[in-house]
């Protein structure tokens, strides 16, 4: 049906038009100018008295259309026409004009036709499309790619390589140590920091390469591969030493990465599996303890898969009791006598058999929730094996990942066994590692405290292979500092070990009160531990980690044969096994 429009009574049609915010013309029937407001006027580029009794066509221009707007508003004249909507340039020919979405009514009033035109500037519209389009497509923090349009790119990509047999690598990047800065420095720097590596992984990808941020403190690289994998390696080189180098202050280090590698047609065919073989590549180079490439093979989807199939019976084993506690004793260096059990998760698995921490922990600590839980697990066992160990040791260590530091509920979990240890004259020992350092200083300092309010004690575990330096340990309060086994293993053989090993005892005793070096293994290693002046002993030698129910026989054991048999090895060293290190080490050099 027809579609025209009636003037209310009463209204002037020039302040009608005044109130349009856009540019708007009345014209008669035959489309001659009869009233405009200023914006049509100044979109013209003519005077307004130049206007009135022009052809509104003169001002209205469609590209190689020659007379259609003419055509059209003689069209919409007639009675029964429908309104019209068209795309026009606006302004005098020959002076250019604005590009507009016009839409033109029929106006009767009182049995008189006019036409009424409003013109709606579209470059607003245009330019507010393409900020749209533009955000959709980045990351509104590093300008890079976002991780929808890194992907329709590289499916693009993809077909391309495909037609034309090319091949293509895919660089995964993980920041190492992000978290870390977030924690210390807030969410402010850490943000300036991912613009800052963002900006220095642009310069390096070559003007081919497709750049973009996955995610967090994640990126993700495309590369044209002309021949062979040295294009791929090269910017994976260079990565690497753009997330190395300093980074402004307060942070004033760097970060380092770790990259995954996949290609195409090589590694993979769909875009689907493309990212899967980079992501799992990016597990096994984050697994080497980060800060390296590690490029697909087909190894690496075995392990992959194992992990996966691990990972699903792990979440049955939780609620299945198969997460048990191990116990290895802590024995004094000077008594060979056990004074604490430090306990140790292990996981029975049915067709497995006994798997330690290294098999499966990093799977189960990916999330808060799931950490806790072990926590949980841990506390259980010990709870329940507390009356086997405390006959033969007074304390028990339970070691506590980093991540629940600051957590109320994890040191609400703790209280109850530290009440229980106490009825029975025992107590507990919390040992952190050194990632713990990692974390907030403040979230730190409480937990500490924390533990100093319910008398517990406190041990650093693993010293000396993580962030704990000297000048951070000055600030914490703790009990037992047990040095890594890495300091122990070889002072047996190697003068230069022993020196080492010796001032971490020194470190480690005087910050502490009590270190314990861990991993002594055979009976020369337990004898050069005393004379370093290390205060207590953990290692194979001592015992192998068992589960609670071999405690009593191990300790009868220990006390009846097994402590003589190890002072009679030691003594059997003789002076030349055992000199003061001191003298082997000027002897040997």
């Amino acid at each position: 049906m027809a579609t025209s429009l009636c003037m209310p009574p009463n209204v002037s049609l020039t302040a009608l038009l005044a109130c349009l915010p856009d540019a708007a013309a009345l014209t008669d029937a035959g489309g001659r100018l009869l009233s405009f407001n200023d914006k049509f006027a100044q979109a013209t580029r003519s005077p307004s008295a130049d206007l009135e009794g022009r052809d509104i066509a003169e001002f209205l221009h469609l590209p190689e259309r020659g007379g259609a707007i003419a055509a059209a508003t003689a069209h919409l004249a007639r009675a029964g026409a429908e309104p019209l909507s068209a795309q026009v340039v606006l302004g005098r020919r020959g002076h250019g004009g604005r590009r507009c979405h016009l839409h033109v009514a029929r106006l009767d009033d009182g049995g008189v036709t006019h036409m009424l035109f409003v013109l709606r500037d579209i470059v607003p519209e245009q330019r507010l499309q393409r900020r749209i389009n533009r955000a959709a497509r980045t990351d509104a923090l590093t300008g890079l790619l976002n991780r929808g349009a890194f992907t329709h790119e590289m499916e693009l990509a993809i077909r391309s390589a495909q037609e034309d047999d090319q091949r293509l690598g895919l660089l995964f990047i993980d920041l190492d140590g992000f978290k870390a800065i977030n924690d210390s420095h807030g969410h402010e720097v850490g943000d300036s920091t991912l613009v800052e590596i963002a900006r220095r992984f642009a310069r390096t990808v070559r003007r081919d390469d497709l750049l973009g941020r996955w995610g967090g403190d994640e990126f993700a690289c495309l590369v044209h591969l002309p021949a062979g994998d040295k294009a791929v390696l090269e910017v994976a080189e260079r990565l690497l030493v753009e997330a190395s180098l300093p980074l402004p202050p307060p942070v004033g280090v760097g970060l380092g990465a770790s990259i995954g590698i996949a290609r195409m047609p090589d590694d993979a065919s769909t875009a689907a599996s493309f990212l899967g073989c980079a992501d799992q590549a990016l597990y096994e180079a984050k697994a080497r303890s980060g800060r390296t490439w590690c490029a697909f093979a087909p190894a690496i989807a075995q392990r992959s898969k194992e992990r996966a199939r691990l990972q699903h019976d792990l979440r049955r084993a939780i609620n299945a009791g198969e997460l048990q506690l191990y116990y290895q004793p802590i024995v004094d260096a000077a008594t060979l006598e056990p004074y604490c059990f430090e306990a140790l998760i292990r996981w029975l698995h049915p067709e497995r058999g006994v798997l330690a921490p290294g098999a499966f922990l990093s799977l189960l600590t990916t999330s808060g929730d799931k950490t806790m839980r072990l926590l949980e697990v841990q506390i259980e066992r010990a709870f329940a094996d507390a009356d086997r160990l405390l006959p033969a040791a007074s304390e028990i260590a339970l070691n506590v990942d980093a991540r629940l530091i600051g957590r109320t509920e994890a040191f609400s979990l703790l209280e109850p066994l530290q009440s229980r240890l106490t009825a029975a004259g025992g107590n507990l020992c919390v040992e952190l590692t050194e990632v713990a350092f990692d974390e907030q200083p403040q979230k730190l300092q409480s937990f500490i405290q924390d533990v100093r309010k319910h008398r517990m004690r406190l041990a650093i575990d693993d010293f000396g292979v993580g962030q704990a330096s000297l000048l951070r340990l000055r600030d914490i309060r703790f009990d037992i500092l047990k040095v890594d086994r890495s300091f122990i293993r070889s002072i047996a053989v190697s003068a230069r070990d022993r020196t080492i090993s010796a001032l971490a005892a020194q470190v480690a005793g005087e910050l502490s009160g009590t270190s314990v070096a861990e991993g002594v293994e055979t009976a020369a290693q337990v004898a050069w531990a005393r004379q370093l002046g290390y205060h207590a002993l953990q290692g194979f030698r001592i015992a192998r980690p068992m589960p609670a129910s071999a405690v009593p026989e191990w300790r009868a054991r220990w006390a009846a044969v097994e402590r003589r048999r190890l002072l009679e090895e030691m003594a059997g060293l003789g002076e030349n096994g055992l000199r003061p290190w001191h003298a082997t080490y000027l002897s040997d050099n």
